[in-house]
Parts: C-alpha cells; structure tokens; sequence
C-alpha cells in the first residue's frame, strides 16, 4: 500500500513539473512587445497575432503599455480598442491581439483586443 501511494505520489508530482514546464495554455506569437516590434520591422505580418505583455500604463485613450526600443530610437505602445482595458490594472499581466498596425517617424502603434 505504501509503494502504490508513493509511486502515485511521484507521478502527481512530475506531472505537475511537466505541465509547468511545458506551459499548459495558450502561449502568445510575441512573449514582449519588443519582439513584435522586431517581427513588424523585419517585414512579418503581425496582425491576427498576438502579444504577452505586463500592464505598465492606462489612460482614458486606451493605451495599456508604453515601451521604448533598447537604442531609444522608437516608441512601442498598445493601445485597446474596445472597452476591455477598463478591468486591466497596472502590474497586470495579458494579451494582445494585434488587428491593426499604425506607425509615425519614432512610434510603432500596435491596436487590439485582449484575449482571455
């Protein structure tokens, strides 16, 4: 009896390793929104994909994050287009995704809807 609950113990426990491991969910086609921004850069189609970011702004605009590129010579920003951004917080984590790209001389524009 002891070996069968040890053994089932041990297989619970790996199962749960692996399961954290592998990131059992749905994961995102970018992990940060620089990485979308390089894809974009790099001439790769963005929207329909989607973005894992923290929350690091919120304003009446819809802007939900604010980033800048390592050489600071462009600005990366998400903006939501629908009234979702209302239950997002600053610290929290989510996801974009992306359905329309808009740039200017020093800003790449990423819009979207949050994906649950």
């Amino acid at each position: 009896m002891k070996k069968t609950l040890s053994i089932v113990l041990i297989l619970s426990v790996l199962f749960c390793m692996v399961l954290s491991v592998s990131g059992c969910g749905s994961s995102a086609d970018y992990p940060a929104p620089l990485d979308a921004y390089r894809a974009y850069c790099d001439g790769e189609d963005v929207v329909g994909k989607t973005i894992d970011f923290t929350v690091n702004d919120s304003n009446a605009i819809g802007r939900i994050f604010f980033g800048a590129t390592p050489d600071f010579s462009s600005s990366v920003e998400l903006y939501v287009t629908d009234n979702s951004a209302e239950k997002l917080e600053e610290g929290d984590s989510a996801t974009l995704k992306i359905s329309s790209v808009e740039t200017s001389l020093a800003e790449v524009d990423f819009y979207g809807t949050i994906v649950d």
